[in-house]
């Protein structure tokens, strides 16, 4: 064999050797991260079982371990039912529900973003996406590029910078579910970054301000400022609030102003939609007064955990049966056929541990709440529509009818809410807004 061919054989070889190595390891990350699943999941089981151990010390030290393994390990827990102990199903329900809340808080927080570099603003958008799970719609800028230098900013000031940079706004009206639309800036339209105040993954811009002289009534002058409030995408709040005893005007002059209304003003955002207006009432300021300098107060935001899962398998035999889920309970409640074309209603009853206004005002965000009929081969019943039935503080029940072909009892019921709900607390401020 001479040289040439020996060299050609030792590189073949090495070559099958890179390869076998490259299959080991993708087999060893594999079997690596399985391996830390099911110890995890095994950790996670053997802190359950001394939840109801004979002595106080490690039931509770348990408990509090439990709790710093982090809302990661909420797919490993147990169901809290009468199958489990008492003692365990007590303590398993009050770390589910901090862990609920936890991971709660966590999504609430703004996102981070990183980006470097000169791109086409259609990357830009993909890499938002990926690292956030805020989507764009964008059918202007295919052929904008920016340059962008950016290390775990938020969302929010991130993406006001990009938009300034391309001369592209968002479209709150577009209609586009779970994403933000860009629209053509007006070219004399001011730049977003600047105008806006941001507060965890919500943004705050004050969008008119408008003089009000009543000439027969001048006691009902007043100054109305139009406050919209826009949030990532990735998680629409259930309510918005905001108090109105919270809010203080600061004009140029040094002069103060509160409020003088008192109550809370609503807003019930629309799964359509990417955010929502909130208008306020202010006493007209002197003609001297050129702007507010500074307008601070409160927006409280009624925030879903993540959505969790309802099932009943026989309709007939588990009417009045409930299922409660880190705070939420939901009762199927009753199946009614309304007449002989198929249609059939079923009621569903929710009721929540603690409602923190969830249901005390803006209830829409019940109707939203994912329901499904399948038959024995998995095909869903057609949905017509729904109608509540009951209300009160903290419940609710809602009626939704399908149309099913053949045996009712044969069909699953599939019901999807959010397992809690908390109030998040998110204080702001706007500045320098030109009076007109």
């Amino acid at each position: 064999m001479d040289a040439a061919a020996s060299v050609h054989l030792l590189e073949r070889g090495a070559d099958s050797v890179k390869t076998l190595l490259l299959i080991t390891c993708l087999f060893w990350e594999q079997g690596d991260s399985a391996l830390q699943e099911r110890v995890s999941g095994e950790r996670v089981r053997e802190l359950v079982r001394q939840l109801n151990a004979t002595q106080r010390a490690q039931r509770q030290n348990a408990e509090r371990t439990l709790v710093k393994l982090g809302p990661e390990i909420l797919r490993h827990l147990p169901e809290a039912d009468r199958r489990l102990p008492a003692e365990t199903q007590v303590r398993l329900k009050r770390i589910v529900k901090e862990l609920e809340r936890l991971l709660t808080v966590r999504s609430s927080a703004a996102s981070l973003v990183t980006l470097q570099g000169r791109m086409p603003l259609t990357e830009a958008w993909a890499s938002l996406e990926k690292q956030t799970g805020n989507r764009m719609v964008d059918s202007l800028g295919q052929d904008i590029e920016i340059d962008v230098d950016y290390q775990r900013l938020p969302f929010w000031q991130v993406l006001d910078r990009m938009l300034d940079e391309a001369g592209l706004g968002v479209d709150p009206y577009a209609g586009n579910r779970r994403a933000l639309t860009t629209q053509r800036r007006a070219a004399d339209g001011p730049r977003r970054f600047g105008m806006a105040a941001y507060a965890g993954l919500f943004r705050l811009e004050a969008t008119r301000l408008q003089s009000v002289r009543e000439l027969r009534n001048p006691g009902s002058n007043h100054l109305q400022v139009v406050l919209e409030v826009a949030w990532e995408p990735r998680l629409t709040p259930l309510s918005l609030s905001l108090p109105l005893t919270e809010v203080e005007a600061r004009f140029e002059s040094g002069e103060r102003s509160n409020l003088p209304l008192k109550g809370v003003r609503f807003a019930r955002p629309i799964p359509d939609m990417s955010s929502v207006e909130l208008d306020l009432p202010m006493p007209l300021p002197s003609r001297a007064e050129k702007k507010i300098a500074s307008l601070t107060g409160e927006i409280v935001a009624l925030v879903p955990g993540r959505f969790t899962t309802f099932e009943f398998a026989d309709l007939r035999a588990s009417r009045g049966k409930s299922q409660t889920r880190a705070g939420i309970r939901v009762t199927y409640d009753d199946l009614l056929k309304s007449n002989d074309s198929g249609v059939v209603e079923v009621r569903i009853h929710l009721r929540l541990e603690q409602p923190n206004q969830a249901l005390e005002s803006h209830r829409g965000w019940v109707h939203r709440n994912e329901i499904a009929l399948l038959d024995a081969q998995g095909n869903k019943a057609e949905f017509v529509s729904s109608e509540e039935y009951l209300q009160g503080r903290s419940e609710a029940g809602i009626g939704y009818f399908f149309v099913v072909k053949g045996d009712v009892s044969s069909y699953q019921l599939i019901y999807r809410a959010p397992a809690l709900m908390i109030p998040v607390r998110l204080p702001f401020e706007l500045k320098n807004l030109p009076l007109p």
